[in-house]
């Protein structure tokens, strides 16, 4: 189950993108939960149907721009719901824009 701290994170990060006119899509670790939506509550909706979530980033022309690799209750202040990460340009900007996030 997602933390409170590990929401308002997620909901950062995701909101950060959907900003950036992407779209995201979620997998479970089992199976793709959502493609290539720009809706946050389905977005949230597709979340945390496991104890873990890959979110990957599209742009337009549904080119992979990134993902996130998602762990839930990883720890105790949320910060590391963020288990892993591409190394694109795009999550560089979101890893500095989690930077003035206050939990």
């Amino acid at each position: 189950m997602m933390l409170l701290n590990e929401r308002k994170i997620v909901l950062s990060i995701v909101s950060y993108a959907l900003d950036k006119g992407l779209l995201v899509s979620v997998n479970d670790g089992e199976e793709d939960t959502l493609d290539y939506s720009t809706d946050i509550n389905k977005i949230f909706e597709a979340l945390d149907t496991t104890g873990e979530d890959y979110i990957f980033f599209h742009n337009a022309e549904m080119k992979q721009l990134g993902y996130y690799w998602l762990i839930y209750g990883n720890g105790n202040e949320g910060w590391d719901v963020v288990s892993d990460s591409s190394v694109t340009h795009l999550i560089d900007e979101i890893d500095l824009h989690l930077q003035d996030l206050k939990l």
